[in-house]
Formats: C-alpha cells, structure tokens, sequence
C-alpha cells in the first residue's frame, strides 16, 4: 500500500506546488540569515534538506516515516514530532513544513522551542482557509487548516517573537478554491486531476508559483493570503 510520505515523494520532483514552496522557504531562510544546524522536521523524501546540505548548511531531517522509503542523503532520523531526539538548545534554525496541521500544535511548538537556542529562527508552512477543507486533508491526515490568529497564537503563546506571515499560492487561489468545491462532487477524481495535471499546466502553474516565490527575497511586496500560510517566527 502506497503510503502518504510516498505520494509525496513521487510528487515533489515536478509538482508545480512543490517547486513554489521550496523557492519560497529557500529564499526566507537566505533574507532572514538563517544557519545551521536546521531541523527539517517532516523532512519527506529529504529533498529540501539535500538542497540545503549542497548550499553547505549543517542540517538533520526528521519524519515519522523516514525508516518506510528510502532514506535521504543527510543525516536523518526517524521521530515524532512531539517528542524531538534533540538536547535543549541544540538547534539554531526549525523547519515546520506542512507538519503542525497533522499533530498537536501546541506541543509540536513547545518541542520546537525546546530544541532551540535563543535567538533560534523557526519557519512554520501550513494549510489555510477552513472553508477549504476538503477529502484531500481527510485523505493526508490533517486535523485543521488554518487562520493567521490560530497559527500565531500558539506561537506568541510559546515564547516566540513573528517576524513575518505570508500567504503561498495567492495567485492561484481561486483556482484551488474552484477544485475544492469541485472535489466535494468529485472525490478523489478531482484530487488525482490536482496531482496529475497536463503538462503545459504544471508547467505554467509552476512559473507562477516561483514568480510569487521570489517576492520572499525582500521584505515587501507580501501576498496577504494564499492557500498555504508561512510564518517566519524568532525564539525569545
């Protein structure tokens, strides 16, 4: 049975989805000075902590099914997010990518700001809009989507100081929001048209997404919104 870490892997080498997402938390991690050692928790296949390692940045993945596919070229561990196999302090940047929407929040953040030390950077990547949900989260686990108050008041209640929150896919948020509702008709056959698009399309889907991406090298301009949400966060 193909598992959900699996779907993913097989996605993210051409997903126009995927391509935005690691331009955009690349570009974040370059602006805001980010170093190692970075904790990629909910690594994945490891691609972005491979891409990371080849900019010559120390960095540990993480994920709860790294032991069921092949593991990635860096150092990588197998764990849970709640409970981090890393000492107090040990950690000078945290990546949440797509991991808080599938667990307790609250104690995933309160791990996070265990491991790191103070002045430690933390990038926290999760689904938007409630009014989104749809068998697509049932199908990959996630127990909520978010807002910007409920992603940043289990932050600020942590002890961390938000530096920045920013909406991924602005662009082509209406399109998505079209596919939701279609999914809730379709099922499953929307979600594999979502994974599986044309050719011409992912392509052109995958240009937008880094076009917006590169707006994370300065500060402004900001996509209010989008259907991802990432909030770059500083440990007091």
């Amino acid at each position: 049975m193909t598992t959900t870490g699996q779907r993913l892997a097989e996605l993210e080498p051409t997903h126009f989805w995927f391509a935005g997402r690691d331009e955009l938390i690349g570009n974040l991690l370059a602006r805001f000075g980010a170093i190692g050692p970075v904790l990629d928790i909910g690594c994945g296949s490891g691609s972005f902590a491979r891409r990371l390692q080849r900019q010559g940045v120390g960095v540990v993945a993480l994920d709860h099914e790294l032991h069921r596919g092949e593991p990635p070229r860096v150092p990588g561990i197998a764990g849970d997010a709640l409970r981090l196999p890393f000492r107090s302090g040990s950690a000078a940047t945290v990546l949440l990518r797509d991991v808080l929407e599938h667990v307790d929040d609250g104690k995933s953040l309160d791990e996070c700001a265990r491991v790191l030390g103070r002045g430690g950077l933390l990038v926290a990547m999760v689904p938007a809009w409630p009014a989104l949900w749809s068998c697509r989260d049932e199908r990959a686990g996630h127990r909520r989507r978010y807002t910007r108050s409920t992603l940043l008041r289990p932050l600020r209640a942590r002890g961390f100081d938000v530096l920045e929150v920013r909406g991924y896919q602005f662009a082509l948020l209406p399109l998505l929001v079209t596919s939701r509702i279609a999914a809730r008709r379709r099922g499953l056959a929307q979600l594999r048209t979502e994974d599986h698009p044309p050719g011409p399309v992912n392509a052109l889907f995958a240009r937008i997404n880094r076009a917006e991406a590169s707006l994370a090298r300065i500060r402004w301009p900001r996509p209010p919104v989008g259907s991802t949400l990432v909030a770059v966060a500083r440990r007091r």
